[in-house]
């Protein structure tokens, strides 16, 4: 991660107690008054408060929102946004504060991780389905499935009951109906060591893996990775 300021425009500081205690201060000047006489048993350290990540996947820290954002020619106030969550991004950048984390960030999941569900129909079919919320938004059922599940003879319209499966209950991979997201779009990432990963929100996991999101976003490799969008039916 390359630091675009300097620590000299740091306003957030992290002080380090003789007990290992810690503590962030965001006023250096009223904190050395309170503590005039105690300053020389305490480990006060300037801290880049901010990470930005560039559209490309690139990440950057900073002392100073405002500072950063006259060094990459960008307007404060839309990068400031991104941090409190009032935009996703801006034109592909996202502020993040460490000591805010941002409210709306949503995670990569990997489908294969959602719960799975047995529908019992009264017809005497049954259905294994995973990610629940896609499969009712998909079907537009009511969310009324949701307090269906584990109730012994409870049925959804008269349709069928419903009941969470544990991992030790799972069938076969080949039985399971995998639902997506309306709003969302699902990636096939393929591992130096070719493992397939089924994921949502690709720009996420390529800030956990630090790859360039921009290079795996045009079909091209970015550290042994790929990704390949998955295509509607």
């Amino acid at each position: 991660m390359k630091i675009l300021d300097n620590p000299k425009h740091c306003r957030t500081f992290k002080v380090t107690y003789p007990d290992n205690k810690t503590e962030f201060i965001y006023s250096l000047s009223d904190f050395k008054l309170k503590n005039k006489d105690n300053l020389n048993n305490l480990d006060i350290k300037p801290i880049p408060r901010y990470k930005i990540y560039s559209p490309l996947g690139e990440i950057y820290t900073g002392y100073s929102l405002k500072k950063c954002a006259e060094i990459l020619g960008l307007p404060r106030r839309h990068l400031d946004d991104t941090r409190t969550g009032r935009k996703r991004h801006y034109k592909g950048w996202v502020v993040e504060d460490i000591l805010i984390p941002n409210r709306y960030e949503k995670p990569y999941r990997l489908l294969k991780d959602l719960a799975v569900y047995k529908l019992n129909y009264v017809n005497g079919k049954v259905r294994y389905i995973r990610n629940l919320e896609a499969f009712i938004r998909t079907n537009k059922y009511s969310f009324q499935v949701k307090k269906l599940v584990n109730k012994k003879d409870h049925f959804y319209n008269s349709l069928f009951s419903i009941v969470k499966l544990e991992k030790s209950e799972l069938p076969n991979e080949n039985l399971i109906e995998t639902f997506q997201s309306l709003s969302s779009v699902i990636w096939y990432v393929y591992t130096p060591e070719n493992k397939e990963l089924v994921i949502e929100n690709l720009k996420n996991f390529c800030r956990e893996y630090n790859l360039s999101y921009g290079t795996l976003l045009k079909g091209r490799i970015s550290k042994g990775y790929k990704a390949l969008r998955a295509r509607e039916n």
